[in-house]
């Protein structure tokens, strides 16, 4: 009998041993699973791409800049449209050579501050320029707008001169003087051609009148000058009315342009 209660308990010891060695075996098994279910759920399927997101820093600990949204149709101030006749637009950047020339003009004929002068019909020195400019470039713009009807354009060989001249103007200012005033070549370029257009397309206006007022015997008394006379009359009733159907629009740019003033 006592030999049975050992053997008895020599079997229970040997099936706890066996049972602790299973546990482990287990536990190696499952935990080998966990990680091939981990691996598996890293890696794309077949085919998949992998988007990776970094995470973003704090910006509101850094500095952020910002870029402005363009919006369309607007321009640089130099590039902006300032006054418009029947579509044809004048930009700033002829404006400013317009406005150094102006200014030009006036201090070497009358000193170096005429601006503020009162004139007899109670405009200062620097309103009587403004409006002065602004009849000279609806004029300018009117008549080049009537060159096609009088048969009138710029050649080729005109228009390379009148580059010629605005970069030898350009050269001959300086590079500080145009930065300060806004000048550059192609802008006064295309002021060279409006005005030397306008020119052109006056004369052809002239010239019709003229041929047209000759025929016409109620001229036929009339002396030379009187003559003249007429057909400079009948060439600014003919402007009037141009001027009077003419769609001619101004920006707050040019409101806000003072003649004699730099840059």
């Amino acid at each position: 009998m006592h030999r049975r209660k050992s053997n008895a308990g020599a079997i229970c010891a040997v099936l706890v041993i066996v049972a602790m060695i299973v546990g482990i075996l287990i536990g190696i098994l499952i935990g080998r699973s966990m990680k091939t279910d981990n691996t598996k759920q890293t890696q794309p399927p077949a085919g998949e791409t992998v988007t990776q997101t970094i995470p973003q820093e704090d910006t509101q600990s850094q500095p952020v800049e910002t870029v402005p949204e363009t919006m369309e149709g607007s321009t640089s101030e130099k590039g902006a449209v300032v006054l418009s006749v029947n579509g044809r637009e004048i930009m700033m950047e002829e404006i400013n050579y317009h406005l150094y020339s102006l200014r030009d003009y006036y201090v070497e004929t009358y000193g170096e501050e005429p601006w503020n002068t009162t004139m007899e019909d109670g405009q200062t020195v620097a309103e009587y320029a403004k409006n002065q400019l602004y009849e000279d470039l609806i004029k300018t713009q009117l008549l080049d707008s009537k060159a096609e009807v009088y048969g009138v354009s710029m050649s080729a060989e005109n228009s390379a001169q009148c580059a010629d001249s605005a970069q030898q103007f350009v050269d001959n200012l300086g590079t500080d003087i145009c930065e300060q005033f806004g000048l550059n070549a192609s802008a006064i370029a295309k002021v060279y051609e409006d005005g030397e257009l306008s020119t052109a397309v006056y004369n052809a206006v002239l010239e019709k009148l003229s041929t047209d007022m000759k025929a016409d015997a109620n001229y036929s008394g009339l002396s030379d000058e009187e003559f003249e006379q007429a057909v400079n009359k009948a060439y600014e009733a003919l402007y009037q009315e141009w001027k009077g159907s003419a769609d001619i629009q101004t920006s707050d740019i040019w409101d806000s342009i003072v003649v004699g003033s730099v840059g």
